[in-house]
Protein backbone atom coordinates (compact mmCIF):
# COMPACT_ATOMS: atom_id res chain seq x y z
CA UNK A 1 0.00 0.00 0.00
CA UNK A 2 2.19 3.18 1.38
CA UNK A 3 1.57 5.09 -1.62
CA UNK A 4 -0.20 8.29 -1.05
CA UNK A 5 -1.62 9.00 -4.20
CA UNK A 6 -3.48 5.30 -4.58
CA UNK A 7 -7.43 6.36 -4.64
CA UNK A 8 -8.86 2.39 -4.62
CA UNK A 9 -11.59 0.98 -2.56
CA UNK A 10 -10.91 -0.64 0.50
CA UNK A 11 -12.23 -4.07 -1.05
CA UNK A 12 -9.57 -3.44 -3.81
CA UNK A 13 -6.46 -2.59 -1.49
CA UNK A 14 -7.23 -5.43 0.47
CA UNK A 15 -7.78 -8.24 -1.64
CA UNK A 16 -7.24 -12.29 -0.41
CA UNK A 17 -4.79 -13.29 1.90
CA UNK A 18 -2.67 -11.13 4.11
CA UNK A 19 0.95 -12.18 4.14
CA UNK A 20 3.44 -11.18 7.00
CA UNK A 21 6.67 -11.56 6.12
CA UNK A 22 8.62 -11.86 9.82
CA UNK A 23 11.98 -10.85 9.76
CA UNK A 24 13.62 -12.40 13.23
CA UNK A 25 13.50 -9.41 16.36
CA UNK A 26 11.55 -7.19 14.79
CA UNK A 27 8.15 -6.98 17.08
CA UNK A 28 7.06 -9.69 14.60
CA UNK A 29 5.40 -11.99 17.16
CA UNK A 30 3.61 -9.04 19.03
CA UNK A 31 2.11 -7.99 15.96
CA UNK A 32 1.17 -10.88 14.30
CA UNK A 33 -0.64 -12.04 17.81
CA UNK A 34 -3.08 -8.41 17.24
CA UNK A 35 -3.55 -8.36 13.56
CA UNK A 36 -4.45 -12.44 13.87
CA UNK A 37 -7.21 -11.42 16.28
CA UNK A 38 -8.57 -9.20 13.31
CA UNK A 39 -9.91 -12.70 11.61
CA UNK A 40 -11.99 -15.72 12.47
CA UNK A 41 -9.15 -18.53 14.38
CA UNK A 42 -9.71 -21.12 11.48
CA UNK A 43 -8.40 -18.09 9.20
CA UNK A 44 -5.28 -17.09 10.84
CA UNK A 45 -1.78 -19.38 10.47
CA UNK A 46 0.88 -17.51 12.60
CA UNK A 47 3.18 -18.43 15.05
CA UNK A 48 4.67 -21.74 13.27
CA UNK A 49 7.57 -23.35 11.78
CA UNK A 50 9.01 -20.91 9.31
CA UNK A 51 8.23 -22.01 5.40
CA UNK A 52 11.24 -23.22 3.52
CA UNK A 53 11.69 -22.86 -0.36
CA UNK A 54 12.98 -25.97 -1.05
CA UNK A 55 9.77 -28.33 0.70
CA UNK A 56 7.17 -25.69 1.20
CA UNK A 57 5.81 -24.22 -1.91
CA UNK A 58 2.41 -26.41 -1.83
CA UNK A 59 2.06 -25.58 1.90
CA UNK A 60 2.06 -21.85 0.81
CA UNK A 61 -0.33 -22.87 -1.94
CA UNK A 62 -2.30 -24.41 0.61
CA UNK A 63 -2.36 -21.97 3.08
CA UNK A 64 -2.82 -18.87 0.66
CA UNK A 65 -6.00 -20.66 -1.02
CA UNK A 66 -7.48 -21.02 3.02
CA UNK A 67 -6.37 -18.72 5.55
CA UNK A 68 -6.86 -14.74 5.47
CA UNK A 69 -3.55 -13.78 7.74
CA UNK A 70 -0.33 -15.77 7.39
CA UNK A 71 2.49 -15.06 9.25
CA UNK A 72 5.83 -16.94 9.11
CA UNK A 73 9.99 -17.01 9.13
CA UNK A 74 10.80 -17.76 5.69
CA UNK A 75 13.89 -19.45 4.04
CA UNK A 76 14.50 -18.62 0.65
CA UNK A 77 12.81 -17.30 -1.96
CA UNK A 78 9.49 -18.53 -1.31
CA UNK A 79 7.46 -15.22 -3.06
CA UNK A 80 9.58 -14.89 -5.62
CA UNK A 81 6.34 -15.85 -7.93
CA UNK A 82 3.71 -14.15 -5.67
CA UNK A 83 3.53 -10.49 -7.51
CA UNK A 84 0.10 -10.13 -6.40
CA UNK A 85 0.47 -10.91 -3.02
CA UNK A 86 -0.34 -8.16 0.00
CA UNK A 87 2.90 -8.64 2.04
CA UNK A 88 3.65 -6.35 5.50
CA UNK A 89 7.01 -6.62 6.90
CA UNK A 90 8.10 -4.86 10.04
CA UNK A 91 12.18 -3.15 9.95
CA UNK A 92 13.52 -2.25 12.78
CA UNK A 93 16.94 0.21 13.90
CA UNK A 94 19.79 -1.97 12.61
CA UNK A 95 21.29 -1.18 15.92
CA UNK A 96 18.60 -2.46 17.98
CA UNK A 97 18.15 -5.37 16.04
CA UNK A 98 21.67 -6.29 16.43
CA UNK A 99 21.87 -6.01 19.63
CA UNK A 100 18.31 -7.81 20.17
CA UNK A 101 19.64 -10.97 18.40
CA UNK A 102 22.95 -10.95 20.17
CA UNK A 103 20.81 -11.04 23.49
CA UNK A 104 18.67 -13.76 22.21
CA UNK A 105 21.96 -15.67 21.35
CA UNK A 106 23.37 -15.36 24.88
CA UNK A 107 20.34 -16.90 26.49
CA UNK A 108 19.60 -19.73 23.96
CA UNK A 109 22.12 -22.37 24.49
CA UNK A 110 21.19 -24.16 21.58
CA UNK A 111 21.89 -21.56 19.63
CA UNK A 112 25.08 -22.53 16.78
CA UNK A 113 26.76 -19.09 17.89
CA UNK A 114 25.97 -19.37 21.49
CA UNK A 115 29.32 -20.45 22.89
CA UNK A 116 31.26 -18.26 21.21
CA UNK A 117 29.12 -15.10 22.19
CA UNK A 118 29.01 -16.21 25.97
CA UNK A 119 32.87 -16.70 25.63
CA UNK A 120 34.54 -13.82 23.53
CA UNK A 121 33.73 -9.86 24.25
CA UNK A 122 31.15 -7.93 22.32
CA UNK A 123 33.81 -6.59 19.74
CA UNK A 124 35.62 -9.84 19.42
CA UNK A 125 32.37 -11.58 18.16
CA UNK A 126 31.17 -9.12 15.64
CA UNK A 127 34.71 -9.27 13.91
CA UNK A 128 35.24 -12.89 13.68
CA UNK A 129 31.36 -13.78 13.17
CA UNK A 130 29.71 -10.49 11.95
CA UNK A 131 29.35 -11.49 8.37
CA UNK A 132 26.60 -13.65 9.50
CA UNK A 133 24.93 -10.59 10.90
CA UNK A 134 25.42 -8.03 8.64
CA UNK A 135 22.27 -6.40 6.77
CA UNK A 136 20.19 -8.87 7.95
CA UNK A 137 17.08 -7.62 7.68
CA UNK A 138 18.06 -6.24 4.26
CA UNK A 139 19.26 -9.92 2.95
CA UNK A 140 16.66 -11.39 4.96
CA UNK A 141 13.81 -9.73 2.75
CA UNK A 142 15.43 -10.04 -0.44
CA UNK A 143 16.05 -13.82 -0.45
CA UNK A 144 12.69 -14.12 0.18
CA UNK A 145 12.00 -12.63 -3.61
CA UNK A 146 15.75 -13.63 -5.22
CA UNK A 147 18.35 -15.82 -4.80
CA UNK A 148 20.40 -13.41 -3.66
CA UNK A 149 23.48 -16.04 -2.26
CA UNK A 150 24.15 -16.79 -6.09
CA UNK A 151 24.06 -13.14 -7.02
CA UNK A 152 26.57 -12.64 -4.47
CA UNK A 153 28.90 -15.32 -5.32
CA UNK A 154 28.46 -14.16 -8.90
CA UNK A 155 28.55 -10.23 -8.59
CA UNK A 156 30.25 -9.36 -4.75
CA UNK A 157 28.04 -8.53 -1.95
CA UNK A 158 27.47 -5.02 -2.24
CA UNK A 159 26.71 -5.50 -6.00
CA UNK A 160 24.51 -7.66 -5.73
CA UNK A 161 22.52 -6.33 -2.53
CA UNK A 162 22.21 -2.77 -5.09
CA UNK A 163 21.02 -4.26 -8.02
CA UNK A 164 17.89 -6.29 -5.91
CA UNK A 165 17.45 -3.65 -3.52
CA UNK A 166 14.02 -1.62 -4.70
CA UNK A 167 12.58 -3.91 -6.93
CA UNK A 168 12.52 -6.28 -3.75
CA UNK A 169 11.60 -3.57 -1.60
CA UNK A 170 9.04 -2.04 -3.96
CA UNK A 171 6.99 -5.40 -3.33
CA UNK A 172 6.29 -5.10 0.02
CA UNK A 173 2.84 -3.45 0.61
CA UNK A 174 3.39 -2.32 4.20
CA UNK A 175 6.84 -1.50 5.41
CA UNK A 176 6.55 -0.58 8.73
CA UNK A 177 9.38 0.67 11.41
CA UNK A 178 9.28 -1.27 14.26
CA UNK A 179 8.81 1.68 16.44
CA UNK A 180 5.06 2.51 14.72
CA UNK A 181 3.90 -0.85 15.33
CA UNK A 182 1.42 0.40 18.08
CA UNK A 183 0.30 3.24 15.52
CA UNK A 184 0.06 0.73 12.78
CA UNK A 185 -2.48 -1.33 14.18
CA UNK A 186 -4.84 1.63 14.42
CA UNK A 187 -4.37 2.87 10.65
CA UNK A 188 -4.62 -0.56 9.55
CA UNK A 189 -7.65 -1.14 11.21
CA UNK A 190 -9.10 2.27 9.91
CA UNK A 191 -7.41 0.92 6.17
CA UNK A 192 -9.32 -2.07 6.12
CA UNK A 193 -12.68 -1.62 8.48
CA UNK A 194 -11.18 -4.85 10.55
CA UNK A 195 -11.64 -4.38 14.23
CA UNK A 196 -8.44 -5.71 16.36
CA UNK A 197 -9.90 -7.13 19.48
CA UNK A 198 -6.18 -7.88 20.71
CA UNK A 199 -4.66 -4.39 19.94
CA UNK A 200 -2.35 -4.28 22.90
CA UNK A 201 -1.00 -7.52 23.25
CA UNK A 202 2.74 -7.82 23.91
CA UNK A 203 4.90 -10.74 23.18
CA UNK A 204 8.41 -12.28 23.55
CA UNK A 205 9.86 -8.61 24.97
CA UNK A 206 13.05 -9.00 26.27
CA UNK A 207 13.78 -8.63 29.67
CA UNK A 208 15.69 -5.13 30.38
CA UNK A 209 18.16 -7.75 32.23
CA UNK A 210 19.41 -11.11 32.84
CA UNK A 211 19.23 -11.60 36.23
CA UNK A 212 17.43 -10.78 39.13
CA UNK A 213 20.21 -10.41 41.50
CA UNK A 214 21.47 -6.73 41.54
CA UNK A 215 25.08 -7.41 41.09
CA UNK A 216 24.33 -9.50 37.97
CA UNK A 217 22.24 -7.63 36.42
CA UNK A 218 24.41 -4.46 36.78
CA UNK A 219 27.11 -6.79 34.94
CA UNK A 220 24.91 -7.51 32.28
CA UNK A 221 23.63 -4.05 31.93
CA UNK A 222 27.59 -3.15 31.51
CA UNK A 223 28.06 -5.90 28.95
CA UNK A 224 24.85 -4.74 26.67
CA UNK A 225 26.21 -1.54 26.86
CA UNK A 226 29.39 -2.59 25.43
CA UNK A 227 27.80 -4.63 23.37
CA UNK A 228 25.85 -1.98 21.94
CA UNK A 229 29.31 0.42 21.74
CA UNK A 230 30.68 -2.57 19.50
CA UNK A 231 28.12 -2.71 17.14
CA UNK A 232 28.05 1.63 16.80
CA UNK A 233 31.68 0.96 15.90
CA UNK A 234 30.82 -1.28 13.44
CA UNK A 235 28.36 0.34 10.60
CA UNK A 236 29.58 -1.74 7.65
CA UNK A 237 27.05 -4.10 9.71
CA UNK A 238 24.37 -2.53 8.42
CA UNK A 239 24.71 0.02 6.04
CA UNK A 240 21.88 -1.37 4.05
CA UNK A 241 19.68 -1.85 6.83
CA UNK A 242 20.16 1.74 7.87
CA UNK A 243 18.75 2.65 4.09
CA UNK A 244 16.11 -0.05 4.86
CA UNK A 245 14.76 1.29 8.17
CA UNK A 246 14.90 4.91 7.20
CA UNK A 247 12.96 3.79 4.16
CA UNK A 248 10.60 1.98 6.49
CA UNK A 249 9.72 5.17 8.45
CA UNK A 250 9.35 7.59 5.16
CA UNK A 251 6.84 5.16 3.95
CA UNK A 252 5.10 4.62 7.15
CA UNK A 253 4.55 8.59 6.51
CA UNK A 254 3.16 8.26 3.66
CA UNK A 255 0.74 5.64 4.82
CA UNK A 256 0.08 7.27 7.35
CA UNK A 257 -1.32 10.11 5.37
CA UNK A 258 -2.77 8.55 2.99
CA UNK A 259 -5.09 6.84 5.40
CA UNK A 260 -5.91 9.83 6.78
CA UNK A 261 -6.93 10.87 3.45
CA UNK A 262 -9.66 7.47 3.22
CA UNK A 263 -10.88 7.98 6.51
CA UNK A 264 -11.62 11.77 6.39
CA UNK A 265 -10.47 13.10 3.06
CA UNK A 266 -9.09 16.55 2.78
CA UNK A 267 -11.92 19.20 2.11
CA UNK A 268 -10.01 22.38 1.65
CA UNK A 269 -10.34 23.74 5.06
CA UNK A 270 -10.76 27.30 6.32
CA UNK A 271 -7.35 27.25 8.40
CA UNK A 272 -3.93 28.74 9.04
CA UNK A 273 -2.71 27.55 5.44
CA UNK A 274 -5.17 28.99 3.92
CA UNK A 275 -3.05 31.77 1.89
CA UNK A 276 -6.50 32.58 -0.48
CA UNK A 277 -9.98 32.13 -0.53
CA UNK A 278 -11.78 32.44 -4.00
CA UNK A 279 -15.55 31.23 -4.46
CA UNK A 280 -14.82 28.29 -6.32
CA UNK A 281 -11.33 27.38 -3.99
CA UNK A 282 -8.67 29.13 -3.33
CA UNK A 283 -4.54 28.26 -2.37
CA UNK A 284 -3.11 26.12 0.53
CA UNK A 285 -0.01 25.57 1.47
CA UNK A 286 -0.37 22.04 2.55
CA UNK A 287 3.54 20.78 2.84
CA UNK A 288 6.64 22.36 4.40
CA UNK A 289 5.53 25.77 5.74
CA UNK A 290 5.27 27.44 9.11
CA UNK A 291 2.73 29.20 11.16
CA UNK A 292 2.02 32.40 9.19
CA UNK A 293 3.37 35.80 10.79
CA UNK A 294 2.83 39.48 9.47
CA UNK A 295 5.34 41.36 7.89
CA UNK A 296 4.82 44.33 6.03
CA UNK A 297 1.54 44.61 7.44
CA UNK A 298 0.12 41.36 5.64
CA UNK A 299 0.13 37.52 6.62
CA UNK A 300 2.85 35.96 5.16
CA UNK A 301 4.37 32.23 5.57
CA UNK A 302 8.19 31.14 5.77
CA UNK A 303 9.19 28.18 3.76
CA UNK A 304 10.72 25.43 5.83
CA UNK A 305 12.56 23.34 7.36
CA UNK A 306 12.98 21.27 3.81
CA UNK A 307 13.39 22.87 0.29
CA UNK A 308 10.13 21.13 -0.84
CA UNK A 309 7.22 23.29 -0.70
CA UNK A 310 3.82 22.37 -1.49
CA UNK A 311 0.91 24.76 -2.88
CA UNK A 312 -2.68 23.14 -3.43
CA UNK A 313 -4.83 24.90 -5.50
CA UNK A 314 -8.64 24.60 -6.77
CA UNK A 315 -9.71 26.87 -9.21
CA UNK A 316 -11.76 27.93 -11.79
CA UNK A 317 -10.73 26.83 -15.18
CA UNK A 318 -10.60 30.25 -16.16
CA UNK A 319 -7.67 30.86 -13.54
CA UNK A 320 -4.63 30.14 -14.99
CA UNK A 321 -2.06 32.15 -13.06
CA UNK A 322 -0.82 31.50 -9.32
CA UNK A 323 0.76 34.69 -8.64
CA UNK A 324 2.43 35.47 -4.60
CA UNK A 325 5.70 37.77 -3.71
CA UNK A 326 8.46 36.69 -2.26
CA UNK A 327 9.65 39.48 0.20
CA UNK A 328 12.61 37.99 2.20
CA UNK A 329 14.97 34.71 1.02
CA UNK A 330 17.52 33.11 2.99
CA UNK A 331 20.41 32.39 1.70
CA UNK A 332 19.52 31.76 -1.72
CA UNK A 333 18.96 34.17 -4.64
CA UNK A 334 14.91 35.15 -5.57
CA UNK A 335 15.50 32.93 -9.23
CA UNK A 336 16.68 29.91 -7.12
CA UNK A 337 12.87 29.33 -6.08
CA UNK A 338 11.52 27.23 -8.99
CA UNK A 339 7.89 26.18 -9.58
CA UNK A 340 7.25 22.29 -10.57
CA UNK A 341 4.27 20.17 -11.53
CA UNK A 342 4.14 17.56 -8.28
CA UNK A 343 2.29 15.41 -10.55
CA UNK A 344 4.73 15.31 -13.40
CA UNK A 345 7.76 17.16 -12.44
CA UNK A 346 7.92 19.67 -15.02
CA UNK A 347 8.62 23.26 -14.24
CA UNK A 348 6.27 25.21 -14.63
CA UNK A 349 6.15 28.67 -16.59
CA UNK A 350 7.23 32.03 -14.22
CA UNK A 351 7.75 35.28 -14.95
CA UNK A 352 9.46 36.98 -12.06
CA UNK A 353 8.75 40.40 -11.50
CA UNK A 354 10.98 42.77 -9.17
CA UNK A 355 8.96 45.12 -6.69
CA UNK A 356 10.78 48.39 -6.42
CA UNK A 357 8.95 49.41 -4.02
CA UNK A 358 8.82 47.38 -1.13
CA UNK A 359 12.34 45.54 -2.23
CA UNK A 360 10.95 41.59 -3.01
CA UNK A 361 9.41 39.74 -6.31
CA UNK A 362 6.41 39.08 -7.54
CA UNK A 363 5.89 35.45 -9.10
CA UNK A 364 3.28 34.43 -11.49
CA UNK A 365 3.14 31.05 -12.23
CA UNK A 366 1.40 29.69 -15.32
CA UNK A 367 -1.03 26.73 -14.59
CA UNK A 368 -1.47 25.38 -17.87
CA UNK A 369 -1.43 21.57 -18.23
CA UNK A 370 -2.68 21.17 -14.58
CA UNK A 371 -5.77 20.02 -13.42
CA UNK A 372 -8.27 22.30 -11.73
CA UNK A 373 -7.36 20.79 -8.40
CA UNK A 374 -3.52 20.20 -8.07
CA UNK A 375 -0.76 20.94 -6.40
CA UNK A 376 2.17 22.60 -6.77
CA UNK A 377 5.53 22.89 -5.51
CA UNK A 378 8.52 25.47 -4.70
CA UNK A 379 11.73 23.69 -4.44
CA UNK A 380 14.33 25.72 -3.26
CA UNK A 381 18.25 24.56 -3.48
CA UNK A 382 18.73 25.03 -0.16
CA UNK A 383 16.94 25.63 3.95
CA UNK A 384 19.43 27.61 5.81
CA UNK A 385 19.01 28.72 9.62
CA UNK A 386 19.95 32.35 10.05
CA UNK A 387 22.67 31.17 12.11
CA UNK A 388 23.97 29.82 8.91
CA UNK A 389 23.97 33.22 6.76
CA UNK A 390 23.87 36.16 9.11
CA UNK A 391 26.38 37.30 11.39
CA UNK A 392 23.72 39.01 13.90
CA UNK A 393 21.10 36.75 14.02
CA UNK A 394 21.56 33.13 16.32
CA UNK A 395 18.73 31.33 15.35
CA UNK A 396 19.00 27.85 14.25
CA UNK A 397 15.20 27.86 12.74
CA UNK A 398 15.64 26.62 8.94
CA UNK A 399 13.99 28.70 6.67
CA UNK A 400 14.49 29.27 2.92
CA UNK A 401 11.90 32.54 1.99
CA UNK A 402 9.08 34.23 3.15
CA UNK A 403 5.90 34.40 0.36
CA UNK A 404 2.56 36.30 0.98
CA UNK A 405 -0.44 38.01 -0.97
CA UNK A 406 -0.89 34.87 -2.26
CA UNK A 407 -3.67 35.13 -5.30
CA UNK A 408 -5.27 32.97 -8.56
CA UNK A 409 -5.54 35.01 -11.77
CA UNK A 410 -7.03 35.12 -14.93
CA UNK A 411 -4.56 37.04 -16.87
CA UNK A 412 -1.69 35.32 -18.80
CA UNK A 413 1.93 36.39 -17.73
CA UNK A 414 3.60 38.10 -20.02
CA UNK A 415 6.20 36.46 -21.47
CA UNK A 416 6.90 32.94 -22.70
CA UNK A 417 9.38 31.40 -20.31
CA UNK A 418 10.46 31.66 -16.97
CA UNK A 419 12.39 34.90 -16.50
CA UNK A 420 16.44 34.82 -15.84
Amino acid sequence: MNSPTSTTTTTERFPGTMFYLHVPKTGGQTLATRLASAFDLDKVHFMKDQLVFSKDIETLDTLLAEKHFIESHVAGMLLSKRENLPILCTVREPVSQMLSNWRHILREKSNQWHRAAVALRPGEFFDIFGDYFTDHQTTYILSSFVPLHLFIERKGYHRAVYENFLGCVDRIRWLVPTESIDEFVGLWSLETKRNVPNRAAMINVAPAAESSDPAEARAAEARIAEARAAILARPRLYAFDQLLHRMAVDRFTAYRREVFELVSPWSYPDDSRQAYRAELGGVWLTENWYDPEIAQNKKAWWSGPQRISEVRIRRARSEKILKFYVSVVNGIDYRDIVPKSKETGEKLKTVRTPDEKRGGMEYSVSLEGLKVEDTVQLIAPWCHAAIMTRADDPSIIRRSFLASDWRLESVEPLGSGAAP
